[in-house]
């Protein structure tokens, strides 16, 4: 598929990558399939010294043409906001726009630099530049000057972009597969490399400890906390391994098992478990990206709290059967969610909590209602006393029992039974 055949609204995309220049501060353009520009904004290229003097001549260029046309097929593989170093070591974003579920072009945004500019990042910027022809000196005093973004920065540019993709392609709403953990990976990344710039201020937590916290998170079924956990250890794992894929590879699959094991401390059912890890681990084994192998973490971690989230149902669901039996049978006797919670081994907040949660009344509720069902009956078709009545459906106080009563039914117990008279 080629841009001469579709009918795509350029002014449209102009405009937004002129806003988007706008609200971040960051250039911009639309560039082909084949790293081509077809739309700047108004000080991209042009306006940024950095890269003027970096595409100055012939081989420049095309060295530059060549980085974005690899990063944007790299973007349309992830159809996600690609965040990476372009040629000349500085920070790009990159976005496929598809056009029924083929890339037709992408967004570039870029130079940034994450760190600030000392020894350290001029030696790692001249190195990117040694093999291009521009004035090393020159480029070197450019690059210094370009803006400093933060982690946070780069991560809502990022999400900006990629908005701006999604406003921008054609017949792609349900064909775009927007992989979000990517840009959070990518983020995560980025601010590893620059606290590594930096030098690190506080001493990390041990990857021990880090583990320790995902499965308790897991077994939570805390979605949100775990994967940002897992995402600070995917990128630790990537930068301390320097992109050595088998030694990814072995280290993401020792994380799909720490996930398993903590689905099985969690009753997940054994059988199921051994299957679904064994196609993660066959998955991660087969795949030749790092992308690729972090989104076979993620989705084996999804897969395992939905599990545990599952398994955690049955096992509510079947603590407040028992509880509500307990109720059903014995509400004559003194209960208390104390003592029911002890006979089903667990907290009395736990019990409160869930039992709330499956049948929508508090315990306490849930017996005083059954107690005063039977009472009602036993007014209706008896004509034991109420003080007899009292203490039959739990209550020794006939009196406490009274003023319940009458609380709940907006009548006494001897009125409930002179009305119930008057009905038969």
């Amino acid at each position: 598929m080629v841009l001469s055949d579709i009918q795509l609204d350029m002014k449209y995309i102009a405009r937004m990558l002129e806003s988007f220049r706008a609200a971040t501060g960051i250039d911009a353009a639309f560039v082909d399939n084949d790293g081509n520009p077809l739309i700047e904004t108004e000080n991209s290229a042009s306006g940024c010294r950095f890269c003027s003097l970096i595409g100055a001549s012939p081989a420049g260029a095309e060295a530059c043409r060549t980085w974005k046309k690899r990063a944007s097929a790299t973007a349309a593989q992830l159809g996600e906001t690609y965040i990476s170093r372009c040629h000349a070591g500085m920070v790009c974003l990159t976005m496929a726009i598809f056009c029924d579920e083929k890339p037709i072009g992408s967004l570039v945004c870029g130079p940034m630099s994450m760190w600030e500019w000392d020894e350290v990042a001029e030696k790692e910027t001249g190195d990117y530049i040694a093999s291009l022809p521009v004035e090393k000196k020159a480029a070197l005093a450019e690059a210094a000057k370009l803006k400093r973004y933060d982690s946070k920065t780069v991560k809502g540019a990022s999400d900006l972009l990629f908005a701006v993709a999604a406003q921008a392609a054609v017949n792609s709403e349900q064909q775009i597969r927007y992989a979000r953990e990517l840009n959070r990976q990518q983020a995560i990344l980025a601010e590893l490399v620059r606290r590594h710039k930096e030098g690190p201020e506080t001493e990390d937590a041990s990857p021990r400890d880090t583990e320790r916290d995902l499965i308790e998170k897991v077994c939570a079924g805390d979605y949100s906390g775990a994967r940002e956990i897992l995402n600070t250890m995917m990128g630790e794992i990537f930068f301390n391994l320097d992109g050595d894929l088998n030694m990814i590879k072995i280290r993401l699959t020792e994380l799909i098992i720490i996930l398993s094991r903590a689905a099985a401390e969690e009753g997940v059912d054994a059988d199921s478990l051994l299957m679904m890890t064994g196609k993660f681990i066959r998955t991660a084994e087969t795949t030749s990206s790092y992308e690729k192998l972090c989104r076979n973490v993620v989705e084996a971690m999804d897969a395992f709290i939905m599990c545990v989230h599952d398994s955690g149902n049955r096992r509510r669901g079947d603590c407040v059967s028992r509880c509500e039996k307990i109720i059903d049978t014995r509400f004559r006797e003194p209960l208390t969610l104390s003592a029911v919670a002890e006979q089903l081994y667990v907290s009395p907040y736990y019990l409160s909590h869930v039992f709330k949660e499956k049948t929508g009344v508090n315990f306490i509720d849930y017996l005083v209602e059954k107690r005063l069902r039977e009472a009602c009956w036993m007014l209706r078709n008896t004509s034991v006393s109420v003080s007899n009545i009292s203490a039959s459906v739990g209550y020794e106080n006939p009196g406490y029992f009274s003023r319940l009563f009458k609380k709940k039914k907006g009548v006494t117990p001897e009125q409930y039974r002179k009305n119930s008279k008057k009905k038969q």
